[in-house]
């Protein structure tokens, strides 16, 4: 082997740590992110959250029951020139009558992404918001 290519591999193990994926994001634990409540039945919020990710810009990619009244929706917001994108988790939980908890989670495809935003929760309450009254 040539010592170039052993020059390459640190640099490549900082990238591969630094990256956060789909199922990364899906296997964090289901109380972390910013959290809102919502004064309405778990189906409805369910389609408002979905509804405010698309109007986030953020491609929805999943949307599971994953038990116990527990839901959840995962999206990516696509990078660009100057950003390598962003994965978005939301938790949803509640019961047919309400309320419903809701958390959001961002992460940055790379660590070192200082162009990506960061947090998406503000956009997707802002909207969620609009279809369903204020959250607390």
């Amino acid at each position: 082997m040539n010592a170039r290519c052993f020059s390459r591999f640190p640099a490549m193990l900082v990238v591969a740590l630094g990256c956060a994926t789909t199922s990364g994001l899906r296997n964090e634990a289901l109380d972390e992110g910013v959290v809102r409540i919502y004064q309405a039945p778990l189906r409805e919020t369910i389609e408002a959250g979905r509804e405010a990710m698309v109007g986030s810009g953020i491609e929805v990619k999943e949307v599971n029951d994953v038990g116990d009244n527990t839901w959840m929706i995962l999206g990516n917001k696509g990078g660009g020139i100057a950003s390598y994108g962003e994965l978005v988790r939301m938790v949803l939980s509640g019961s047919e009558n309400g309320p419903t908890t809701v958390r959001v989670i961002t992460k940055k495809r790379m660590a070192t992404n200082v162009f990506a935003e960061g947090d998406w929760s503000r956009s997707i309450y802002d909207q969620m918001d609009l279809k369903l009254g204020a959250g607390s």
